[in-house]
């Protein structure tokens, strides 16, 4: 009966000591920062900063220059060139086609 009584013993202690460790470990994780000191937190008030904010004012209304402006002139060239395009274009056909 010794074996028995014995085999006993230590699976009480095992049990025991199971039983212990799960209340330690869940004692540790519920109250674990508890045993901590906790740092203390600065607390600043609210600041709230008011600006006067002038206006923007509004660009003056002054039309853009556009950089390129068409002259008489560079009408009267652009007028030549097409006039002579064309001409050089009737002169290339054939006289006689037929379709």
């Amino acid at each position: 009966m010794q074996p028995r009584s014995e085999r006993q013993k230590i699976l009480w202690a095992v049990f025991v000591s199971l039983l212990l460790h799960l209340v330690v470990g869940v004692s540790i994780a519920s109250f674990g920062d508890k045993l901590q000191p906790s740092l203390p937190e600065e607390e600043k008030p609210v600041e709230l900063t008011i600006m006067d904010l002038a206006p923007i004012p509004t660009p003056p209304a002054v039309p853009k220059s556009t950089p390129f402006i068409d002259t008489t002139a560079q009408t009267e060239t652009k007028n030549r060139r097409r006039k002579r395009s064309n001409r050089m274009r009737i002169r290339s056909r054939p006289v006689n086609c037929q379709h």
